[in-house]
Protein backbone atom coordinates (compact mmCIF):
# COMPACT_ATOMS: atom_id res chain seq x y z
CA UNK A 1 0.00 0.00 0.00
CA UNK A 2 3.12 2.82 1.19
CA UNK A 3 4.46 2.07 -2.28
CA UNK A 4 1.06 2.19 -4.34
CA UNK A 5 0.68 5.94 -2.03
CA UNK A 6 4.21 7.02 -3.58
CA UNK A 7 3.90 5.75 -6.73
CA UNK A 8 0.46 8.15 -6.87
CA UNK A 9 2.12 11.24 -5.54
CA UNK A 10 5.43 10.89 -7.70
CA UNK A 11 2.29 10.97 -10.76
CA UNK A 12 0.88 14.06 -9.51
CA UNK A 13 4.22 15.80 -9.49
CA UNK A 14 4.63 14.88 -12.60
CA UNK A 15 1.50 16.57 -13.87
CA UNK A 16 1.39 17.51 -17.64
CA UNK A 17 3.44 14.34 -18.57
CA UNK A 18 1.14 11.98 -17.16
CA UNK A 19 -2.80 11.87 -17.35
CA UNK A 20 -4.89 10.10 -14.68
CA UNK A 21 -7.92 8.09 -15.85
CA UNK A 22 -9.89 6.91 -12.69
CA UNK A 23 -7.71 3.99 -11.40
CA UNK A 24 -5.07 3.98 -14.00
CA UNK A 25 -1.93 6.53 -14.76
CA UNK A 26 -2.18 6.58 -19.00
CA UNK A 27 1.30 7.24 -20.30
CA UNK A 28 0.68 9.60 -23.08
CA UNK A 29 1.16 7.97 -26.71
CA UNK A 30 4.46 9.68 -27.28
CA UNK A 31 6.01 9.24 -23.88
CA UNK A 32 4.73 5.26 -24.57
CA UNK A 33 6.00 5.18 -27.53
CA UNK A 34 9.58 5.71 -25.85
CA UNK A 35 9.27 3.19 -22.90
CA UNK A 36 7.60 0.71 -24.97
CA UNK A 37 4.91 0.56 -21.94
CA UNK A 38 0.91 0.88 -22.56
CA UNK A 39 0.72 2.15 -18.48
CA UNK A 40 2.38 2.23 -15.33
CA UNK A 41 2.28 -0.91 -13.75
CA UNK A 42 2.13 0.42 -9.94
CA UNK A 43 4.46 -1.91 -8.11
CA UNK A 44 7.34 -1.08 -10.39
CA UNK A 45 8.80 2.62 -10.30
CA UNK A 46 8.83 3.75 -14.06
CA UNK A 47 10.98 6.56 -13.71
CA UNK A 48 13.73 5.24 -11.48
CA UNK A 49 16.25 5.01 -14.34
CA UNK A 50 16.88 8.67 -16.24
CA UNK A 51 16.11 8.95 -20.29
CA UNK A 52 19.92 8.40 -21.06
CA UNK A 53 18.57 4.34 -21.23
CA UNK A 54 16.52 5.47 -23.79
CA UNK A 55 18.26 4.75 -27.29
CA UNK A 56 18.79 7.99 -28.97
CA UNK A 57 19.78 7.07 -33.05
CA UNK A 58 22.21 9.43 -34.60
CA UNK A 59 22.84 11.12 -37.86
CA UNK A 60 25.69 8.87 -39.60
CA UNK A 61 28.41 11.38 -40.78
CA UNK A 62 27.50 12.71 -44.43
CA UNK A 63 29.69 10.66 -46.94
CA UNK A 64 31.55 12.49 -49.99
CA UNK A 65 29.87 11.31 -53.63
CA UNK A 66 31.86 8.59 -55.50
CA UNK A 67 32.20 11.52 -58.25
CA UNK A 68 33.56 13.76 -55.98
CA UNK A 69 36.35 11.56 -54.56
CA UNK A 70 36.94 10.27 -58.51
CA UNK A 71 37.87 14.17 -58.92
CA UNK A 72 39.99 14.78 -55.83
CA UNK A 73 41.82 11.87 -56.64
CA UNK A 74 42.37 12.72 -60.06
CA UNK A 75 43.69 15.84 -59.55
CA UNK A 76 46.31 14.78 -57.03
CA UNK A 77 47.16 12.38 -58.93
CA UNK A 78 47.88 14.32 -62.32
CA UNK A 79 49.45 17.42 -60.47
CA UNK A 80 51.51 15.67 -57.36
CA UNK A 81 52.17 12.12 -57.96
CA UNK A 82 51.38 9.66 -61.09
CA UNK A 83 51.40 6.37 -62.13
CA UNK A 84 53.83 4.21 -61.77
CA UNK A 85 55.35 3.10 -65.10
CA UNK A 86 56.88 -0.43 -66.24
CA UNK A 87 60.70 -0.48 -67.21
CA UNK A 88 61.08 -2.88 -70.09
CA UNK A 89 64.73 -4.31 -70.75
CA UNK A 90 65.82 -2.90 -74.21
CA UNK A 91 66.40 -5.95 -76.57
CA UNK A 92 67.64 -3.85 -79.03
CA UNK A 93 71.65 -4.41 -79.72
CA UNK A 94 72.77 -0.88 -81.05
CA UNK A 95 71.03 2.16 -79.22
CA UNK A 96 70.91 5.27 -81.54
CA UNK A 97 72.47 8.75 -80.87
CA UNK A 98 71.07 10.26 -78.09
CA UNK A 99 69.23 12.81 -78.62
CA UNK A 100 68.78 14.99 -75.04
CA UNK A 101 70.33 14.57 -71.92
CA UNK A 102 69.37 15.92 -68.66
CA UNK A 103 71.82 16.53 -65.04
CA UNK A 104 69.46 14.90 -62.91
CA UNK A 105 71.56 16.08 -59.99
CA UNK A 106 71.30 19.72 -61.15
CA UNK A 107 67.36 19.33 -61.09
CA UNK A 108 66.62 17.02 -57.74
CA UNK A 109 64.22 17.53 -55.55
CA UNK A 110 63.85 21.31 -57.17
CA UNK A 111 60.40 21.10 -56.49
CA UNK A 112 60.61 21.42 -52.95
CA UNK A 113 62.35 24.75 -53.24
CA UNK A 114 59.04 25.79 -55.01
CA UNK A 115 59.24 29.39 -54.48
CA UNK A 116 55.91 29.54 -52.46
CA UNK A 117 56.63 30.97 -49.47
CA UNK A 118 56.03 32.19 -45.94
CA UNK A 119 58.11 33.12 -43.38
CA UNK A 120 58.71 31.96 -39.19
CA UNK A 121 61.02 34.43 -37.23
CA UNK A 122 64.73 32.83 -38.69
CA UNK A 123 63.24 30.62 -41.21
CA UNK A 124 62.06 31.26 -45.23
CA UNK A 125 59.69 28.47 -45.73
CA UNK A 126 58.80 26.73 -49.32
CA UNK A 127 55.90 24.75 -49.24
CA UNK A 128 55.09 21.87 -51.92
CA UNK A 129 54.07 18.30 -52.77
CA UNK A 130 54.15 14.93 -53.51
CA UNK A 131 53.14 11.73 -53.29
CA UNK A 132 54.74 8.35 -51.15
CA UNK A 133 55.48 5.51 -52.57
CA UNK A 134 53.80 3.40 -50.61
CA UNK A 135 50.44 3.35 -48.57
CA UNK A 136 49.97 3.26 -44.76
CA UNK A 137 49.70 -0.53 -45.10
CA UNK A 138 52.58 -0.98 -46.73
CA UNK A 139 51.06 -1.63 -50.43
CA UNK A 140 51.03 0.68 -53.43
CA UNK A 141 47.39 0.29 -54.52
CA UNK A 142 45.52 3.26 -52.41
CA UNK A 143 44.06 6.22 -53.59
CA UNK A 144 46.45 9.21 -54.06
CA UNK A 145 44.07 10.72 -51.16
CA UNK A 146 46.01 8.00 -49.06
CA UNK A 147 49.68 9.16 -50.31
CA UNK A 148 49.57 12.81 -50.81
CA UNK A 149 51.63 14.94 -48.41
CA UNK A 150 52.70 18.67 -48.11
CA UNK A 151 55.90 19.23 -47.88
CA UNK A 152 58.10 22.18 -46.29
CA UNK A 153 61.41 22.84 -46.58
CA UNK A 154 63.47 26.14 -44.84
CA UNK A 155 66.24 27.94 -46.84
CA UNK A 156 68.51 25.74 -44.47
CA UNK A 157 67.43 22.49 -45.70
CA UNK A 158 65.28 21.24 -43.30
CA UNK A 159 62.12 19.66 -44.27
CA UNK A 160 58.77 19.05 -42.63
CA UNK A 161 56.68 16.65 -44.15
CA UNK A 162 52.55 15.90 -43.26
CA UNK A 163 50.16 13.31 -44.82
CA UNK A 164 47.18 15.69 -46.53
CA UNK A 165 44.64 13.62 -45.57
CA UNK A 166 45.88 14.29 -41.55
CA UNK A 167 44.79 18.14 -42.33
CA UNK A 168 42.01 17.82 -44.86
CA UNK A 169 38.87 19.04 -44.31
CA UNK A 170 35.88 17.95 -46.31
CA UNK A 171 32.59 16.36 -46.19
CA UNK A 172 34.18 13.26 -45.25
CA UNK A 173 37.92 14.67 -43.55
CA UNK A 174 38.30 17.00 -40.56
CA UNK A 175 42.24 17.94 -39.19
CA UNK A 176 45.06 20.40 -38.48
CA UNK A 177 48.17 19.45 -37.70
CA UNK A 178 50.57 21.80 -35.41
CA UNK A 179 54.38 21.89 -37.30
CA UNK A 180 57.58 23.92 -36.24
CA UNK A 181 60.85 24.43 -37.86
CA UNK A 182 63.19 24.54 -35.26
CA UNK A 183 63.20 28.28 -34.33
CA UNK A 184 60.50 28.02 -31.50
CA UNK A 185 57.68 29.29 -33.64
CA UNK A 186 54.88 26.80 -34.59
CA UNK A 187 52.40 26.76 -37.00
CA UNK A 188 48.93 25.12 -37.56
CA UNK A 189 48.27 23.22 -41.11
CA UNK A 190 44.79 23.11 -42.83
CA UNK A 191 43.29 21.80 -46.15
CA UNK A 192 39.83 23.11 -47.08
CA UNK A 193 38.80 20.68 -49.64
CA UNK A 194 36.64 21.48 -52.28
CA UNK A 195 35.87 18.28 -54.00
CA UNK A 196 33.93 19.41 -56.85
CA UNK A 197 36.71 21.92 -57.81
CA UNK A 198 39.70 20.63 -56.36
CA UNK A 199 41.99 23.10 -58.16
CA UNK A 200 39.88 25.55 -55.99
CA UNK A 201 41.03 24.31 -52.42
CA UNK A 202 42.85 25.99 -49.93
CA UNK A 203 45.82 25.34 -47.72
CA UNK A 204 46.05 27.59 -44.60
CA UNK A 205 48.92 28.51 -42.44
CA UNK A 206 47.99 30.25 -39.08
CA UNK A 207 51.00 31.23 -37.17
CA UNK A 208 50.93 32.94 -33.73
CA UNK A 209 48.33 35.26 -34.19
CA UNK A 210 48.52 35.32 -38.16
CA UNK A 211 47.97 34.10 -41.09
CA UNK A 212 51.38 33.35 -42.56
CA UNK A 213 49.84 31.55 -45.77
CA UNK A 214 46.31 31.48 -47.48
CA UNK A 215 46.68 30.16 -51.28
CA UNK A 216 44.77 27.76 -53.14
CA UNK A 217 46.41 24.20 -54.57
CA UNK A 218 45.94 26.09 -58.32
CA UNK A 219 49.06 28.46 -56.53
CA UNK A 220 50.92 25.43 -55.66
CA UNK A 221 50.55 23.77 -58.85
CA UNK A 222 51.46 26.52 -60.91
CA UNK A 223 54.90 26.79 -58.40
CA UNK A 224 55.37 22.97 -59.19
CA UNK A 225 54.96 23.94 -62.79
CA UNK A 226 57.73 26.60 -63.12
CA UNK A 227 60.02 24.31 -61.33
CA UNK A 228 60.30 21.79 -63.62
CA UNK A 229 62.50 20.66 -66.60
CA UNK A 230 60.81 21.02 -70.17
CA UNK A 231 62.10 17.82 -72.00
CA UNK A 232 62.29 18.70 -75.92
CA UNK A 233 61.80 15.54 -77.16
CA UNK A 234 58.81 12.83 -78.10
CA UNK A 235 55.51 13.80 -76.09
CA UNK A 236 57.29 16.86 -74.71
CA UNK A 237 57.15 16.10 -70.47
CA UNK A 238 57.99 18.26 -67.85
CA UNK A 239 60.36 16.11 -65.78
CA UNK A 240 60.83 16.20 -62.04
CA UNK A 241 63.78 14.14 -60.25
CA UNK A 242 62.87 13.91 -56.45
CA UNK A 243 63.67 11.53 -53.07
CA UNK A 244 61.05 9.65 -52.80
CA UNK A 245 58.87 9.71 -49.73
CA UNK A 246 57.73 6.56 -48.08
CA UNK A 247 55.13 6.53 -44.41
CA UNK A 248 54.95 4.18 -42.05
CA UNK A 249 51.62 2.28 -40.87
CA UNK A 250 50.44 5.87 -39.08
CA UNK A 251 50.90 7.73 -41.82
CA UNK A 252 54.06 9.43 -41.09
CA UNK A 253 56.24 10.15 -43.93
CA UNK A 254 59.88 10.52 -44.21
CA UNK A 255 62.97 10.79 -47.11
CA UNK A 256 63.50 6.89 -48.73
CA UNK A 257 66.89 6.47 -50.63
CA UNK A 258 65.10 5.88 -53.92
CA UNK A 259 65.02 8.75 -56.30
CA UNK A 260 62.09 8.80 -58.09
CA UNK A 261 61.86 10.34 -62.25
CA UNK A 262 57.97 11.91 -62.92
CA UNK A 263 57.49 12.62 -65.91
CA UNK A 264 54.49 15.43 -66.69
CA UNK A 265 53.13 15.46 -69.84
CA UNK A 266 52.00 18.94 -71.19
CA UNK A 267 48.35 17.70 -71.94
CA UNK A 268 45.58 15.83 -70.31
CA UNK A 269 47.39 12.46 -69.96
CA UNK A 270 48.46 11.17 -66.66
CA UNK A 271 51.83 11.61 -64.93
CA UNK A 272 54.02 8.41 -65.00
CA UNK A 273 56.75 8.11 -62.43
CA UNK A 274 59.59 5.74 -62.57
CA UNK A 275 61.96 4.37 -59.70
CA UNK A 276 65.54 5.38 -60.65
CA UNK A 277 66.70 2.14 -59.59
CA UNK A 278 64.83 0.96 -62.48
CA UNK A 279 66.64 2.68 -65.35
CA UNK A 280 69.68 0.88 -66.18
CA UNK A 281 72.83 2.51 -67.61
CA UNK A 282 72.03 0.05 -70.56
CA UNK A 283 68.77 1.43 -71.48
CA UNK A 284 65.19 1.05 -70.84
CA UNK A 285 62.13 1.31 -72.15
CA UNK A 286 59.35 2.88 -70.73
CA UNK A 287 56.19 2.46 -73.28
CA UNK A 288 53.71 4.09 -70.99
CA UNK A 289 55.97 7.25 -71.17
CA UNK A 290 57.34 7.73 -74.81
CA UNK A 291 57.15 4.61 -77.26
CA UNK A 292 59.53 6.16 -79.72
CA UNK A 293 62.91 6.76 -77.50
CA UNK A 294 64.81 4.79 -75.05
CA UNK A 295 66.09 6.05 -71.67
CA UNK A 296 69.93 5.13 -69.86
CA UNK A 297 70.75 6.78 -66.48
CA UNK A 298 74.36 6.69 -65.62
CA UNK A 299 75.24 8.28 -62.21
CA UNK A 300 72.82 11.07 -62.66
CA UNK A 301 73.01 11.54 -65.82
CA UNK A 302 69.84 10.45 -67.77
CA UNK A 303 70.26 9.67 -71.59
CA UNK A 304 67.18 9.77 -74.09
CA UNK A 305 67.89 8.11 -77.14
CA UNK A 306 65.51 6.64 -80.68
CA UNK A 307 65.12 3.50 -80.92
Amino acid sequence: MKTKMAVFFLAGGIAGLLMINRTKIVIPSDLRDAVGAPEFNTDIPVFANDDRNIPVSKPSPAAAPAQDLRLWNEYLEQNFGGRPAMAERDGNKGIADVVESVDLGRILNSSFKSGLTFKSSANTIHVSGAEALNCADGGTSCSSNDKYFLVFTTEKGQTVLVRAKDVANAMFMSGEKEITFGDGDKFKVKLNVKLTSPSQSRLQVQGAGREALNVSLADLTGALLRKAFPLTVGARHNLYYNTGIVQDAKGNGSFSREKVLIFSPRGSDPNQTVKASAISSSGVLLPAVEKNFGFKLQGEKLDIYKI
